[in-house]
Protein backbone atom coordinates (compact mmCIF):
# COMPACT_ATOMS: atom_id res chain seq x y z
CA UNK A 1 0.00 0.00 0.00
CA UNK A 2 0.86 3.62 0.31
CA UNK A 3 3.19 5.58 2.53
CA UNK A 4 2.55 8.45 3.77
CA UNK A 5 5.11 11.30 4.32
CA UNK A 6 4.78 13.59 7.07
CA UNK A 7 6.45 16.83 6.32
CA UNK A 8 7.53 19.37 8.73
CA UNK A 9 7.60 23.00 8.10
CA UNK A 10 10.18 25.59 9.91
CA UNK A 11 9.84 29.34 9.90
CA UNK A 12 12.68 31.18 10.68
CA UNK A 13 12.21 34.28 12.47
CA UNK A 14 15.01 35.13 12.54
CA UNK A 15 14.85 36.28 8.95
CA UNK A 16 14.29 40.17 8.07
CA UNK A 17 11.09 39.45 5.57
CA UNK A 18 9.91 37.29 8.41
CA UNK A 19 6.91 39.18 10.85
CA UNK A 20 4.32 38.08 13.32
CA UNK A 21 1.92 40.34 13.53
CA UNK A 22 0.83 41.04 17.58
CA UNK A 23 -3.33 40.92 18.19
CA UNK A 24 -3.96 44.58 19.08
CA UNK A 25 -6.28 44.80 22.40
CA UNK A 26 -8.23 47.95 20.64
CA UNK A 27 -10.43 47.51 17.62
CA UNK A 28 -12.97 45.28 16.62
CA UNK A 29 -10.74 42.22 16.01
CA UNK A 30 -9.72 41.83 19.78
CA UNK A 31 -13.48 41.46 20.85
CA UNK A 32 -14.01 37.96 22.33
CA UNK A 33 -17.67 36.53 21.78
CA UNK A 34 -18.60 33.95 24.23
CA UNK A 35 -19.87 30.32 23.32
CA UNK A 36 -23.07 31.36 24.73
CA UNK A 37 -23.53 34.10 22.89
CA UNK A 38 -22.58 32.28 19.66
CA UNK A 39 -25.29 29.65 20.37
CA UNK A 40 -27.93 32.00 21.00
CA UNK A 41 -26.85 34.42 17.54
CA UNK A 42 -26.93 30.68 15.69
CA UNK A 43 -30.16 29.40 17.49
CA UNK A 44 -32.56 28.69 14.31
CA UNK A 45 -36.62 27.99 14.10
CA UNK A 46 -35.74 24.29 13.01
CA UNK A 47 -35.31 22.94 16.60
CA UNK A 48 -38.95 22.91 17.44
CA UNK A 49 -39.53 19.58 15.26
CA UNK A 50 -37.53 17.92 18.09
CA UNK A 51 -40.04 18.64 20.48
CA UNK A 52 -42.81 18.24 18.26
CA UNK A 53 -41.09 14.22 17.73
CA UNK A 54 -40.93 14.20 21.40
CA UNK A 55 -44.53 15.74 21.73
CA UNK A 56 -45.33 12.34 18.59
CA UNK A 57 -44.01 9.63 20.91
CA UNK A 58 -46.46 10.43 24.00
CA UNK A 59 -49.55 11.14 21.80
CA UNK A 60 -48.85 8.56 19.98
CA UNK A 61 -48.73 5.68 23.10
CA UNK A 62 -51.41 7.52 25.02
CA UNK A 63 -53.88 6.09 22.29
CA UNK A 64 -53.15 2.79 23.34
CA UNK A 65 -56.09 0.38 23.75
CA UNK A 66 -56.01 -1.32 27.14
CA UNK A 67 -53.25 1.58 28.44
CA UNK A 68 -50.83 -0.47 30.30
CA UNK A 69 -48.82 1.04 33.10
CA UNK A 70 -45.48 1.03 31.86
CA UNK A 71 -46.26 3.05 28.56
CA UNK A 72 -47.89 5.94 30.96
CA UNK A 73 -44.43 5.93 32.63
CA UNK A 74 -42.69 6.56 29.30
CA UNK A 75 -45.34 9.26 28.19
CA UNK A 76 -44.85 11.52 31.24
CA UNK A 77 -41.21 11.32 31.11
CA UNK A 78 -41.41 12.37 27.09
CA UNK A 79 -44.04 14.93 28.23
CA UNK A 80 -41.46 16.42 30.49
CA UNK A 81 -38.74 16.00 27.90
CA UNK A 82 -40.86 18.14 25.27
CA UNK A 83 -41.82 21.16 28.12
CA UNK A 84 -38.29 21.41 28.68
CA UNK A 85 -37.52 21.59 25.09
CA UNK A 86 -40.29 24.07 24.14
CA UNK A 87 -38.82 25.99 27.37
CA UNK A 88 -35.49 26.29 26.48
CA UNK A 89 -36.61 26.95 22.56
CA UNK A 90 -38.81 29.18 23.36
CA UNK A 91 -36.35 31.27 25.57
CA UNK A 92 -33.34 30.83 23.78
CA UNK A 93 -35.35 32.28 20.83
CA UNK A 94 -36.69 35.27 22.95
CA UNK A 95 -33.09 35.79 24.04
CA UNK A 96 -32.11 36.35 20.36
CA UNK A 97 -34.51 38.68 19.89
CA UNK A 98 -33.92 40.38 23.03
CA UNK A 99 -29.77 40.45 21.97
CA UNK A 100 -29.68 40.47 18.23
CA UNK A 101 -32.83 41.68 16.86
CA UNK A 102 -31.73 42.02 13.26
CA UNK A 103 -30.69 37.87 13.53
CA UNK A 104 -33.93 37.43 14.66
CA UNK A 105 -35.70 39.10 11.73
CA UNK A 106 -33.60 38.10 9.49
CA UNK A 107 -34.64 34.32 10.08
CA UNK A 108 -38.37 34.73 10.82
CA UNK A 109 -38.14 36.46 6.66
CA UNK A 110 -35.77 34.01 5.42
CA UNK A 111 -37.91 32.30 2.76
CA UNK A 112 -36.68 28.86 3.81
CA UNK A 113 -35.98 29.11 7.63
CA UNK A 114 -39.12 31.38 8.08
CA UNK A 115 -41.42 28.10 7.37
CA UNK A 116 -40.42 26.59 10.29
CA UNK A 117 -41.63 29.36 12.87
CA UNK A 118 -45.21 28.12 12.86
CA UNK A 119 -44.13 24.84 14.62
CA UNK A 120 -43.79 26.91 17.73
CA UNK A 121 -47.34 26.24 17.56
CA UNK A 122 -47.66 22.73 16.51
CA UNK A 123 -45.16 22.06 19.74
CA UNK A 124 -47.34 23.92 21.59
CA UNK A 125 -50.29 22.20 20.93
CA UNK A 126 -48.73 18.80 22.06
CA UNK A 127 -48.23 20.13 24.90
CA UNK A 128 -51.56 21.30 25.61
CA UNK A 129 -52.66 17.43 24.19
CA UNK A 130 -50.44 15.98 27.36
CA UNK A 131 -52.03 18.39 29.54
CA UNK A 132 -55.06 17.12 28.73
CA UNK A 133 -54.00 13.23 29.21
CA UNK A 134 -51.58 13.95 32.62
CA UNK A 135 -52.80 17.14 34.37
CA UNK A 136 -56.84 16.82 34.03
CA UNK A 137 -56.97 13.47 34.36
CA UNK A 138 -54.75 13.15 37.37
CA UNK A 139 -56.39 16.43 38.83
CA UNK A 140 -53.43 18.48 38.89
CA UNK A 141 -54.97 21.21 36.14
CA UNK A 142 -58.72 22.28 35.92
CA UNK A 143 -60.98 21.76 32.67
CA UNK A 144 -61.05 25.92 33.09
CA UNK A 145 -57.53 25.52 32.47
CA UNK A 146 -57.44 23.97 29.95
CA UNK A 147 -59.67 26.14 28.16
CA UNK A 148 -57.29 28.82 29.02
CA UNK A 149 -54.10 27.24 27.06
CA UNK A 150 -56.64 25.93 24.35
CA UNK A 151 -57.38 30.25 23.65
CA UNK A 152 -53.89 30.86 24.23
CA UNK A 153 -53.01 28.03 21.50
CA UNK A 154 -55.64 29.56 19.41
CA UNK A 155 -54.24 33.16 19.75
CA UNK A 156 -50.77 32.25 19.11
CA UNK A 157 -51.56 30.22 16.40
CA UNK A 158 -53.35 33.16 14.36
CA UNK A 159 -50.61 35.71 16.07
CA UNK A 160 -47.82 33.44 14.23
CA UNK A 161 -49.71 32.65 11.15
CA UNK A 162 -51.32 35.35 9.69
CA UNK A 163 -47.98 37.58 9.76
CA UNK A 164 -46.41 34.28 8.07
CA UNK A 165 -49.11 33.69 5.26
CA UNK A 166 -48.43 37.75 4.53
CA UNK A 167 -44.16 37.33 4.16
CA UNK A 168 -44.81 33.79 2.22
CA UNK A 169 -46.92 35.13 -0.24
CA UNK A 170 -45.50 38.83 -0.93
CA UNK A 171 -42.44 37.38 -1.84
CA UNK A 172 -42.11 35.01 -4.78
CA UNK A 173 -40.78 31.55 -4.18
CA UNK A 174 -39.11 29.00 -6.74
CA UNK A 175 -40.11 25.64 -6.09
CA UNK A 176 -36.81 24.14 -5.32
CA UNK A 177 -36.62 26.06 -2.00
CA UNK A 178 -39.69 24.47 -0.73
CA UNK A 179 -38.87 22.36 2.42
CA UNK A 180 -40.89 19.50 4.01
CA UNK A 181 -41.64 21.62 6.86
Amino acid sequence: MGTRSSHTYELDLEKPGVKLEQPSLSGPSSRRVSTLARRIHGWSWKTFPIGMGTGAVYVTLSGLKGHPGPPTKIETVFFFINVSLFIFNSSTLLLQALLYPQQSRRLINDPVKGVFVPLIVLSFATIVIGTINYGVILGHISADGIYVLFWIYVLLSVFVSFPMLMIWYNKPHDVTTFTPA
